[in-house]
């Protein structure tokens, strides 16, 4: 059976379906530097439902967001896990500080 109101062409099947996310893949890199506590708030004042990030842990036991994992210059990248927190650079934010940082608290995939 079709709706009357509103959305006519939509079946009542369909009524309660979410609408499409808008979650950014790891920030708005175009704009801000993935991954970074100012590409979250970035996406999320254009709009973004929801963040996507990945987490990693520090050697020290601290849960931190970054693409690949590894951090340094090539020929000295090092992964994540055998780096202190205090060691890492200045933009990867930690996960804590994700949950503080955006002033928001959207769904999220990490």
């Amino acid at each position: 059976m079709m709706r009357q109101s509103g959305r006519s062409w939509l079946p009542d099947s369909l009524r309660y379906v979410q609408p499409q996310s808008r979650l950014p893949i790891v920030g708005q890199g175009a704009r801000a530097p993935e991954n970074t506590i100012e590409a979250f708030t970035l996406a999320a004042k254009l709009g973004a439902n929801g963040m996507e990030s990945d987490v990693w842990v520090t050697a020290d036991g601290v849960a931190v967001l970054d693409h690949d994992g590894v951090v340094g210059r090539p020929l000295r990248r090092k992964p994540i896990a055998e780096v202190r927190r205090a060691d890492l650079p200045d933009h990867i934010p930690s996960l804590d500080e994700y949950y503080i940082g955006p002033g928001f608290h959207p769904p999220h995939s990490i």
